[in-house]
């Protein structure tokens, strides 16, 4: 990804982005590549210990994730499901850039909560 896409996709400032950017870098979790389609520009890439730490990061917060709407019955979690791909796809999320790839993502017919972390999850 570049680095525009980066600091666009989680809001902040591109000088915010360098900086995280060369601390990632300098612990060998990130490196920065010349991008084919583009003499001017770079992309990021994780490293094979960038993507180890990503692995297991995501799958532990899925698991925390999944522990906070275990209390919800399958029916409460197909409502908060519901609701959330509601508010996803409202004018205010739309109109936020890095949200747009997911959209189409969120139009799947209604899951449990749950389902919806397997799937998150898978995609990882």
């Amino acid at each position: 990804m570049t680095p525009t896409k980066l600091f666009s996709s989680i809001l902040l400032s591109s000088g915010a982005m360098t900086n995280r950017l060369d601390r990632l870098e300098e612990m060998d979790l990130v490196r920065r590549l010349p991008d084919p389609k583009d003499r001017r520009g770079r992309l990021v890439e994780l490293t094979a210990k960038g993507r180890r730490l990503v692995d297991r990061v995501v799958v532990d917060h899925l698991t925390k994730e999944h522990e906070l709407i275990d209390p919800l019955s399958g029916s409460e979690q197909k409502q908060l499901a519901k609701l959330l791909r509601k508010l996803l796809l409202s004018e205010p999320f739309r109109a936020l850039e890095p949200l747009g790839s997911l959209h189409d993502r969120w139009r799947e017919p209604e899951a449990p909560a749950a389902n919806l972390i397997r799937r998150v999850k898978a995609d990882f």
